[in-house]
């Protein structure tokens, strides 16, 4: 088997219909597959083994998915790397990852060669739209994609490094299309026909594995967004009739506030959410403007992206669903003992979707990977009827004063403050309670409310301990390619205000 095994199977079973969509230009089937056929000659030509890693820094465009699928099928390990990392960050990941070559946009030139002599293992590059071109040209077509092993490794997806050091995530190629299944089994089948996915965070991530191919491997045309631009997005869903689609809350509140011609969404019937939680205000919004259309997912970069879903957002609000698909779930105490349902414990999961192991990180590894359950780091609950609700992350737990306090609990009560638009929520040492909450603040206007007035409205919706002592009012959150905050950096930062 190969994961890139995904494109022979759309172009024998409907090789003229439209796989991917960018701007106005477009891939079918077929095409893609001859296009990644083309990638996988080029690389076994250029002398690339089984095992070698190549690295990717592309933003999202027609040909990130050839050369994605062109990697692996020839059998080296596909490593997309996030386009928005320093110059730093990058050399890390490319570095830690052992590539061999490098695929990128030339916009990236500049970085590319800042960085390379950095990077010893480094054979050559290619720059797409330029260099690449002119070997692809040049290479000849493999007549078919490698077969390999459905254990060895076809990806290294670096995880974002919210709250530490990325680690390389390896997927192999059974797990890879296990994912894609599992993306088709929790949302029904689709119809070879009219859907059309709206796809607009980065391909650099899991989103790649486990939603971008997903919809592929059920014949949809996936319309893919360069970046995500609110205004766009809306024209796109219009004009395109698009059925399906991916944001994280954040992307939704920007889609609301742009929707002020009022388009044509009609088409629209599943509108999947996760990454963060999601309000209250902002999911009766949602619903009043485009239906019910909601549907929660909860995963991870090491399992499937839609390892839980609602299936009725309406029907279970504050939580993220039940197990999706091949997922099973479980809350475990400190020692991996199952927990009475309703009792906060970490959340660990099951699944043939998950990670094989972190690369080079045998701790790591031991430490996630547990008698065949992925422990995720996440605390939560479930309900008697198995619907999943995430508290916060266990390592972002702070104990002030001898209380467990999630961030995420106060995150959300700020949020319901008109005068706030972002908020996120750390803890910092305090001499008095041992831990004590730090909020950093996006005001939603000119002029940002007091810190006394926040702890006054935080101490109306929570217990007395759990308000932040300590306030920063900022212009904008850090975070990473997926919307997701970055809490180190915010530690950072709280460090040098000490």
């Amino acid at each position: 088997m190969n994961f890139s095994d995904i494109v022979d199977i759309g172009a024998a079973r409907h090789p003229a219909h439209e796989a991917i969509r960018v701007g106005d230009r477009a891939l079918d089937f077929a095409e893609l597959r001859a296009r990644s056929l083309k990638v996988t000659g080029l690389l076994l030509d250029a002398g690339v083994e089984r095992g070698d890693t190549v690295g990717v820094v592309l933003c999202n465009a027609l040909e990130f998915a050839e050369i994605a699928f062109g990697i692996m099928g020839a059998g080296a390990v596909f490593v997309p790397v996030n386009t928005r990392l320093a110059a730093a960050e990058m050399t890390y990941v490319l570095d830690h990852a052992e590539v061999t070559l490098i695929f990128h946009g030339e916009e990236f030139s500049p970085t590319i060669e800042q960085i390379r002599p950095n990077l010893p293992g480094v054979r050559g590059t290619y720059i797409v739209g330029s260099s690449c071109d002119a070997a692809l040209a040049e290479a000849p077509a493999a007549d078919s994609f490698t077969e390999m092993g459905p254990d060895e490794d076809c990806m290294i997806v670096y995880t974002s490094g919210t709250t530490g050091s990325p680690k390389g995530v390896v997927r192999s190629h059974s797990s890879g299309m296990w994912a894609a299944s599992n993306f088709t089994t929790t949302f029904g089948h689709f119809p070879y026909g009219d859907d059309r996915f709206l796809y607009t965070i980065p391909l650099a991530s899991i989103g790649f594995a486990n939603i971008f191919c997903g919809c592929l491997f059920a014949g949809m045309t996936v319309e893919l967004m360069y970046s995500f631009d609110s205004d766009e997005a809306l024209r796109i869903i219009q004009e395109h009739k698009v059925t399906h689609t991916y944001f994280v809350p954040s992307m939704w509140r920007m889609i609301l506030a742009a929707d002020h011609a009022r388009r044509d969404t009609s088409s629209l019937r599943v509108g999947i959410w996760g990454g963060e939680r999601m309000d209250a205000a902002l999911r009766e919004a949602i619903i009043a403007r485009f239906g019910g259309v909601l549907v929660g997912v909860f995963g991870m970069t090491e399992g499937a992206m839609s390892s839980a879903r609602l299936g009725d957002d309406e029907t279970r609000p504050r939580t993220c669903g039940r197990a999706a698909g091949y997922n099973q779930f479980r809350i475990v105490d400190d020692d991996g003992v199952e927990v009475p349902r309703g009792t906060v414990g970490e959340i660990i999961n099951k699944s043939p979707t998950t990670l094989s192991r972190y690369f080079k990180d045998e701790k790591a590894t031991r430490e996630t990977l547990r008698n065949g359950w992925l422990h995720t780091g996440d605390l939560g609950s479930m309900d008697e009827e198995g619907y999943l609700s995430v508290v916060d992350r266990k390592k972002e737990m702070l104990i002030s004063g001898g209380q467990n306090v999630y961030p995420a609990e106060i995150e959300q009560a700020l949020k319901q403050h008109v005068a706030v638009a972002a908020a996120a929520v750390i803890g910092v040492a305090d001499e008095r309670w041992g831990e004590a909450g730090m909020a950093f603040v996006v005001p939603s206007g000119p002029t940002p409310p007091s810190a006394q007035e926040l702890a006054e409205y935080t101490r109306t919706l929570l217990a007395r301990y759990k308000v932040p002592k300590h306030w920063r009012f900022v212009d904008e959150l850090p975070t990473n390619a997926n919307g997701k905050v970055r809490k180190v950096q915010l530690r950072e930062w709280a460090k040098r205000d000490a």
